[in-house]
C-alpha cells in the first residue's frame, strides 16, 4: 500500500523507523514523505520524549489564552441580555466598553455567548429591496442638532385591561437620535397634538424644520399645498416643513426603526401608561447604545435648541405686495370675488405680487399657494409633484362680508 494512502499515525511510525536507518539522512527521509524538515525533526521529537503515543494527532488548541474572557465578564453579558433581551451583541459590547471591561470582547465572541446560552433564538433574514433614496436638507450642508425633528403616530395598542386603544405621538431629534417625547393621547385632533407640542417646545426650544408624513394632523393631501391647521401654525411659529412622498414611509426610516423598537419592547409588556413611556424614553436617550453614534448614546450628543419658545407667532413681511386676510371659510375676497384657497389659512394674511393684467401671485409666508386671475375670475394652486392641473372658480362676494383687509 502506498504511503500516501496510509492512516497518518502510521505514516509517521514508518517515518521514524526509516529515519533510524544507518546511512539514511533526515533530509532523504522528508523528501520522501513529501514533509519539511522542521515537521520531520518535531515527529522525532515527540517520538523521544512519549514514544509512539507523542505521533498522534495533538489539539490544535493554544496551551495558554491571555484574552480569555473570565467567568464574571460572561456572567455580565448574560446579565444585560436578560435585562435588555432585544439587544444585540452591538450594543452589549458597547456598554462593556463604557463599563471600562478590558480587553472588550468582540461582537462575534459576546454573539457566540448568547447563542450558547439560549439567549438567542436564529432566524433566516429576509431580503427586502429598497430603493435607493438619500434625503438631504434645505440648503445642504450636513444635519445638525435641532436643525430638523421627526414626528408621528405610533401605531396602537390595546392597554392591559382591553379597555381602551394607547396611541402615542413620538417626537425626535433627527441628526442625535435623541427622542424628545413619547405622549400618550386620547385622540389625533389638531388641538390635542398642538398642546402636546407646545410642551416639547418649551422643554426644548424650536427646530428649525419638522419632517413628517402625509396623514393627519400633520398635513392633508387634498389641500393647498397640504396644508393643515397644524402645519400653518408650525410655519407661523419659524419652522419649516419637509414631508416625505405619500405612500413612502421610507423617507421617515430613522423614525420608523424607532417605533419597531418601541413595538418590540413597550407592546410586549402591554404599556399603557405615561411613566412607562417616560421610562422607556430615559433608557434609549441615557442608557441604550446606539449604532449610528458609534455606540454612544443619544443624550451624549443632544442639546436643547437656542430658539426659545415664547408663544408668539411670526409676522411674515411681504414688502411690496398687497395682503389680504383669508376669512372664516378659507376665502380670499378681492374685487368683489371669492376665491377659495384653504380652510387651513383661515385668520391668516397672504401677500399679492402683481403680474399684470390682473393676475396676481398668492404668497403665504415663503410658500407661493397659486395665481389668482381676476380676468378669468380663477384661482390655480401651485401644483405639488404628481398633482392634477386644476381650476378653481372665483364666487361672488356675499353681501354681508363687503369687507376688505389691509
Amino acid at each position: 500500500m502506498p504511503w500516501n494512502t496510509k492512516s497518518s499515525n502510521q505514516m509517521r511510525i514508518e517515518f521514524i523507523e526509516l529515519v533510524k536507518r544507518p546511512g539514511i539522512t533526515m533530509a532523504e527521509a522528508c523528501r520522501k514523505y513529501g514533509i519539511s524538515r522542521k515537521t520531520g525533526y518535531k515527529w522525532l521529537n515527540r517520538y523521544a520524549e512519549m514514544g509512539v503515543a507523542g505521533l498522534e494527532e495533538q489539539s490544535k488548541r493554544p496551551h495558554n489564552q491571555p484574552n480569555k474572557l473570565t467567568e464574571t465578564v460572561i456572567l455580565r453579558i448574560v446579565k444585560i441580555r436578560v435585562a435588555h433581551k432585544h439587544w444585540g451583541a452591538d450594543k452589549i459590547r458597547s456598554i462593556l466598553k463604557r463599563e471600562g471591561v478590558s480587553p472588550v470582547p468582540g461582537r462575534t465572541t459576546i454573539h457566540r455567548i448568547l447563542k450558547k446560552t439560549g439567549l438567542i433564538n436564529l432566524r433566516k433574514r429576509r431580503r427586502v429591496k429598497l430603493d435607493n433614496i438619500r434625503l438631504s436638507r434645505e440648503g445642504g450642508g450636513e444635519l445638525q442638532v435641532n436643525d430638523e425633528w421627526t414626528i408621528d403616530f405610533k401605531g396602537w395598542w390595546k392597554s392591559r385591561d382591553g379597555s381602551r386603544k394607547c396611541y402615542p405621538l413620538t417626537v425626535r431629534d433627527a441628526c442625535s437620535r435623541f427622542i424628545l417625547g413619547v405622549t400618550l393621547l386620547g385622540d389625533s385632533r389638531e388641538e390635542t397634538v398642538r398642546a402636546a407640542m407646545i410642551e416639547l417646545f418649551k422643554k426644548y426650544g424650536l427646530p428649525k424644520s419638522i419632517r413628517s408624513d402625509n396623514g393627519a394632523p400633520f398635513a392633508c393631501t387634498q389641500a393647498l399645498l397640504g396644508l393643515s391647521k397644524l402645519s400653518v401654525w408650525w410655519l407661523r411659529l419659524g419652522i419649516g416643513l419637509n414631508r416625505g412622498r405619500v405612500g413612502c414611509p421610507q423617507d421617515n426610516g430613522a423614525h420608523e426603526r424607532m417605533h419597531k423598537d418601541m413595538k418590540k419592547e413597550l407592546q410586549a409588556e402591554r404599556a399603557d401608561t405615561q411613566e412607562e413611556m417616560d421610562e422607556w424614553v430615559d433608557e434609549f436617550n441615557k442608557l441604550r447604545p446606539h449604532q449610528a453614534l458609534n455606540g454612544d448614546t443619544p443624550s451624549q450628543h443632544y442639546r436643547r435648541s437656542t430658539r426659545k419658545y415664547t408663544g408668539s407667532l411670526m409676522e411674515f413681511d411681504y414688502k411690496e405686495m398687497t395682503t389680504r386676510k383669508i376669512d372664516k371659510h378659507g376665502d380670499l375676497k378681492w374685487h368683489s370675488m371669492d376665491y377659495f384657497l384653504s380652510e387651513a389659512l383661515r385668520g391668516e394674511r397672504v401677500g399679492m405680487k402683481s403680474l399684470g393684467k390682473g393676475r396676481y401671485e398668492i404668497w403665504f409666508c415663503e410658500h407661493l399657494l397659486g395665481i389668482v386671475d381676476e380676468n378669468e375670475k380663477t384661482f390655480s394652486p401651485q401644483l405639488k409633484k404628481g398633482d392634477r392641473p386644476r381650476v378653481v372658480r372665483a364666487r361672488p362676494k356675499q353681501k354681508a362680508e363687503i369687507r376688505e383687509f389691509e
